[in-house]
């Protein structure tokens, strides 16, 4: 049987709904380049595991067994040591991240000032009646951390601005994985936000994957994986 390719991991990351961001990271992530050094962020918050080394390990392998059959154990340790930043946790980011964590990508930054409200509970990933009023990038860490214990999830509920970019783009604060994000997913739904974080990813030479926004959207079939450029023309 011939090897899965990295387009697979695109496939088996886009199965559920909003995936699409989801799924240009992992179409990445097998074969991404180190991006040039960024300094260390500091004073985030990360979740660190409350079992054994050697009881993690073996949940660990049991969960992931049938995302590492399938890429292999080279192709699935890249996927884990992979630092991602998901900006925006509404319907499109809550589900990208809430996907990659299932796939094995352990270390996450969560952004988002906003708080989950009722009518954000019919889009977002993770969220119940009893989360209204809570942040967003709380509320998604601490159900991502009862998926996958193990992982390194940072939950900044913090509005993103020009002033902060940089630290909200520095590597993570214990460089248990890679140093500087492999990805960058905007889920962004304001335009002027959405400006300053590709400008400064862009400053940085950070790698971003940029989703428009899904609300009002009824046709599934348009959607699909292209650049900024060609969706602000059509």
């Amino acid at each position: 049987m011939k090897a899965p390719s990295s387009l697979t991991f695109v496939q088996a990351a886009a199965v559920f709904s909003l995936g699409v961001a989801t799924a240009a990271v992992g179409q990445y992530l097998l074969t991404q380049q180190p991006s040039k050094p960024q300094r260390q962020a500091q004073a985030l918050p990360i979740a660190a595991p409350s079992s054994s080394p050697v009881e993690v390990d073996a949940l660990s392998a049991e969960q992931f067994s049938r995302i590492c059959s399938f890429f292999g154990e080279e192709g699935f340790d890249k996927i884990q040591h992979a630092f991602v930043i998901v900006v925006g946790l509404g319907g499109v980011g809550s589900h990208a991240a809430h996907m990659l964590a299932r796939s094995g990508v352990r270390h996450l930054r969560l952004i988002d000032f906003d708080n989950v409200t009722l009518s954000s509970l019919n889009r977002h990933a993770v969220a119940t009646r009893a989360d209204v009023g809570l942040s967003k990038a709380q509320v998604l860490k601490q159900r991502l951390l009862e998926i996958v214990p193990q992982a390194n999830i940072e939950a900044l509920p913090v509005m993103f601005e020009e002033a902060v970019a940089d630290q909200l783009l520095a590597g993570p604060l214990v460089s248990l994985y890679d140093s500087n994000p492999a990805y960058i997913l905007d889920c962004i739904d304001d335009v002027t936000t959405k400006v300053a974080l590709l400008a400064a990813a862009s400053a940085n030479g950070l790698k971003v994957i940029t989703a428009t926004s899904a609300g009002g959207k009824a046709d599934p079939t348009r959607i699909h994986i292209g650049s900024l450029q060609d969706s602000v023309r059509t």
